[in-house]
């Protein structure tokens, strides 16, 4: 998943994350194997799992590399970003 300001180009941060996926280190799952990124402006406790947002308008955008089947034929679904 990367993060992509209005004008396509990443987003700078002082974290140095543009993007978080399969080989982002440190990234902690949870008990029931989930995985759940927190994509906000404000650094929250524990980093591992955070992408940072702009405060301006962005573009979250999924990137597939080497897709299988469901995501060609398009019967995979991404889960919904949710607002807490």
């Amino acid at each position: 998943m990367a993060m992509y300001a209005a004008e396509v180009l990443f987003v700078e941060n002082d974290f140095g994350r543009v993007s978080i996926g399969s080989t982002t280190d440190g990234l902690k799952p949870a008990a029931d194997g989930s995985l759940k990124i927190i994509i906000q402006r404000d650094k929250p406790d524990g980093t591992s799992n955070w992408l940072p947002a702009p405060a301006d308008p962005f573009n979250l955008t999924m990137r597939f590399y080497g897709p299988k089947t469901p995501v060609l034929d398009g019967s995979y679904r991404l889960l919904p970003v949710m607002r807490v």
